[in-house]
C-alpha cells in the first residue's frame, strides 16, 4: 500500500489503516490540499482504495471504542512517532523536558513508572508509551484488543476511569519486559534455586496461556507477540542516568518507596522463565517448518 500524500509505502492493509487514522498523516492532507481525495495505489496498480474523506466523522460518545484486530507491535512503521516524551500522555500539556513531563504526569495524573529503579531507559519506555497511546489509540491498563477512535477518546478513557497507570504483572510483565534488568536483584550463586525445567504443558489446553513460576499467567500470544521489539531512542543526545535519578528523586519526594527486593526477583524469574520459553518455542516453530519440506530443494541459485 502507498499512501500519496505522505509518500509512505506499508507492507500490509493493517498498517496502512493504522497510518490513515494517525495525526502525521491527517496534518498531511491538511498541508497539502491538492492531495485530498488521492488514491492509495498497491504494488500492482491496478486495486484501488475508496478516496479518502475530507473530514471523519465526528465521534459519537467519547467512551465509543471499537474492537479490532491484534497488531504486533513490529508492524509500527520505524518513521511514525506518538506522543513526543516531552508531552502528557494523558492530556494535551507540553513540559520543557522529560523531568518536568513526568513530573506533570505523576503530580496531575498520578503517573508512575513501576519499579522505576530497575528501568534500563526511561526514554524508549516513553516513546514505546506514545507510540502505543498516540498512534494505536490503546489504554495502557486495559486489554491490547480494544483500540479507540482517536487520541482525545483513549486519554478521556484512561484519566476518567484512573487507567493512568502500566499494568506491570503478566502480559504487561512480557509488554515492557526489554526496558527492564532485574539482574541486580538476583540472589547470590550459592543460595539460588535451581531453574525450572522448561516444558511445554505449562501452556494450557488452549495453547495460549503459559504459567509463570511465580504463579502468574501470561497470554502465549502475548508472549511472541512483544518478543525482540525495538523502541528506537528517538532523544540520544538525554543524559539517561541523569534523568532516572531526577525521577527517582522525584518519585521519593512523593512518598513512592523501592520495589521490595522479593517480588524483584521474582520478575526477574519469571522474565528470565518466558525468555527460555520463547527459545524454545521459535525453535519448535524452526522445526516445524523444516518438516512440513517435504522435498528437496537446492540452496544455491547457479
Amino acid at each position: 500500500m502507498f499512501c500519496e500524500a505522505c509518500h509512505k509505502r506499508f507492507g500490509n492493509s493493517n498498517a496502512y489503516e493504522n497510518h490513515l487514522t494517525s495525526k502525521k498523516h491527517k496534518d498531511a492532507i491538511v498541508k497539502a490540499p491538492e492531495s485530498r481525495g488521492v488514491k492509495a495505489r498497491t504494488k500492482s496498480e491496478t486495486e484501488k482504495i475508496p478516496e479518502i474523506p475530507d473530514q471523519v466523522a465526528e465521534e459519537e460518545g467519547d467512551e465509543d471504542d471499537m474492537e479490532v484486530e491484534e497488531v504486533d507491535s513490529d508492524e509500527w512503521e520505524e518513521d511514525e512517532e506518538g506522543i513526543p516524551v516531552e508531552d502528557c500522555l494523558f492530556c494535551s500539556h507540553h513540559s520543557r523536558n522529560i523531568q518536568a513531563n513526568l513530573s506533570h504526569m505523576m503530580t496531575a495524573h498520578s503517573f508512575f513508572i513501576p519499579d522505576v529503579e530497575y528501568l534500563t531507559d526511561v526514554v524508549p519506555l516513553l516513546n514505546y508509551l506514545g507510540r502505543k497511546i498516540g498512534l494505536r489509540f490503546h489504554c495502557i491498563w486495559c486489554s491490547n484488543e480494544k483500540r479507540f477512535t482517536s487520541l482525545d477518546a483513549v486519554q478521556k478513557h484512561m484519566t476518567s476511569l484512573g487507567h493512568c497507570k502500566m499494568r506491570h504483572d503478566g502480559d504487561g510483565l512480557a509488554e515492557y519486559s526489554d526496558f527492564y534488568d532485574y539482574t541486580s536483584s538476583y540472589p547470590d550463586k550459592e543460595d539460588a534455586e535451581p531453574e525450572e525445567e522448561i516444558r511445554l504443558t505449562s501452556l494450557d489446553s488452549t495453547g495460549f496461556e503459559l504459567a509463570l513460576p511465580s504463579g502468574g499467567v501470561i497470554g502465549h500470544r502475548s508472549l511472541l507477540r512483544y518478543y525482540r521489539q525495538k523502541i528506537p531512542n528517538r532523544n540520544p543526545m538525554v543524559n539517561s542516568r541523569k534523568v532516572l535519578k531526577d525521577v527517582i528523586s522525584s518519585y521519593m519526594s512523593r512518598g513512592w518507596t523501592a520495589t521490595d527486593r522479593k517480588l524483584a526477583a521474582q520478575k526477574a524469574r519469571d522474565i528470565k522463565y518466558m525468555s527460555r520459553m520463547r527459545q524454545k518455542e521459535f525453535a519448535a516453530v524452526g522445526i516445524k517448518g523444516n518438516k512440513l519440506q517435504r522435498h528437496f530443494r537446492a540452496q544455491t541459485n547457479f
